[in-house]
């Protein structure tokens, strides 16, 4: 399975490089933890080259990245939600990324020197992360 089961201390898996972590909440009760919301992504990989820049690494096919179709392999990561990306590791940058299943988040990205904006839907992953690295978001 995708989500293996979850105890209160959480738990872990590895599904081909896209590392899922899901935490149950120990305040609360068994019965009502099928109600949390789950963290989702975008579904692309974000890598931090040797200059610093941010740059999307692959695409997952059925995220949100790939449902809104702007984004391609290849274009620099400028600022999430209106956040500078500027200076910060990746492993800083995902979590802005993430949130709950259904919410939006917007990227300014560049391509060739252009800079557009693109907003995502946050979905979970319905397959593994694309091969060519990087960080999955």
């Amino acid at each position: 399975p995708l989500f293996p089961a979850a105890t209160d201390e959480g738990v872990g898996g590895s599904v081909a490089g896209l590392h899922l972590l899901t935490y149950v909440n120990k305040g609360v009760p068994a019965g009502k933890r099928g109600e949390m919301s789950a963290q989702a992504g975008v579904g692309m990989c974000i890598e931090r080259q040797a200059n610093g820049s941010i740059i999307v690494t692959s695409i997952v096919a059925g995220g949100g990245a790939a449902a809104e179709g702007s984004v391609r392999k290849g274009d620099m990561l400028l600022a999430v939600d209106g956040e500078s990306v500027q200076g910060k590791t990746v492993e800083s940058i995902a979590p802005k990324i993430r949130g709950p299943v259904g919410s939006t988040v917007s990227f300014t990205l560049s391509r060739s020197g252009q800079q557009y904006t693109a907003s995502m839907t946050r979905t979970l992953p319905s397959q593994p992360a694309a091969a060519g690295g990087g960080k999955a978001t």
